[in-house]
């Protein structure tokens, strides 16, 4: 699989070759920078739509940071080409489970029911209503 081959080769020295992501990744490290976060649905990448972890991926973190911020994960344009990419992040999602899967498909504009899984799934515990 291609974007397998590619996550292990450009992300998985950070995120895990597992996905499991750096350990104790929700703390700072003590360079004042964020840890790698998991990319399985431990994490919280599954929450962001695909376009937005395009631009992610390509562009760097730069946009979305706090002024000054530098980020230890490095910029994909040039690196990678777009196909590259969204073989990384179809990888990286197909390792989801089907409901965390389905919330990520509806976060996009113009979200394609077509393109939701297949079969008998739930949503996320976090994404289910709160009883009142």
């Amino acid at each position: 699989m291609r974007g397998q081959r590619i996550y292990l080769k450009e992300c998985a020295s950070c995120h895990g070759a597992d996905l499991k992501g750096e350990p104790g990744w929700q703390s700072v490290g003590t360079d004042g920078r964020i840890k790698a976060p998991p990319h399985d649905e431990t994490g919280h990448t599954w929450m962001h739509s695909e376009s937005e972890l395009f631009r992610l991926v390509k562009f760097g973190q730069g946009a979305a940071a706090a002024p000054g911020y530098v980020s230890p994960m490095p910029v994909y344009a040039g690196r990678l080409d777009d196909t590259d990419i969204e073989a990384v992040l179809a990888f990286v999602a197909s390792r989801w489970p089907p409901g965390h899967r389905a919330y990520q498909i509806m976060l996009d504009p113009g979200f394609d029911p077509a393109r939701m899984p297949a079969g008998d799934w739930v949503l996320p515990q976090i994404c289910q209503p709160v009883p009142r």
